[in-house]
């Protein structure tokens, strides 16, 4: 199994809300792999936010998506970092200054609940599931790129 497939995998399962398999793979990895992952978290959050937000990417839509997360993660063992979580967000949207205050825990911390609740949202995401982890690995592949 390559490690692309290992990170896809990974990210499948968060997407879709299987958490046994989400960590299965996750204690597969190596601490190298560990580094790697992040950067694909990242990617898949991104491809997923500009699916989510590219009809409007406004503080109020954000908002409303961060005030809904926490509804729906009320209940949760872990509760979301709302603050982080819209910090995030809105640094996706174009305010990237954000991120020099959101630790980069946080920021990772926050990226699998946003990712699940797209995809929990968007079942037309579910069906493109495929597509959109290949994006993110062509994205992560140009960022990679760029270093």
């Amino acid at each position: 199994m390559t490690t692309m497939t290992s990170f896809k995998d990974l990210m499948r399962a968060i997407a879709l809300g299987d958490a046994e398999t989400a960590h299965s793979v996750n204690q597969r990895l190596t601490a190298d792999e560990h580094d790697r992952a992040s950067v694909y978290s990242t990617a898949v959050m991104s491809v997923l936010l500009e699916q989510r937000f590219k009809d409007d990417s406004s503080r109020p839509a954000i908002s409303r998506f961060v005030a809904e997360m926490e509804q729906n993660y009320a209940k949760a063992s872990t509760p979301i970092k709302p603050l982080a979580t819209e910090g995030v967000i809105r640094a996706f949207a174009g305010e990237e200054q954000l991120l020099d205050e959101i630790s980069p825990e946080d920021q990772l911390v926050v990226q699998y609940p946003i990712i699940r609740k797209i995809v929990a949202d968007s079942p037309e995401l579910t069906e493109r599931m495929e597509d959109v982890l290949n994006d993110a690995a062509l994205l992560m592949e140009e960022w990679e790129q760029d270093e």
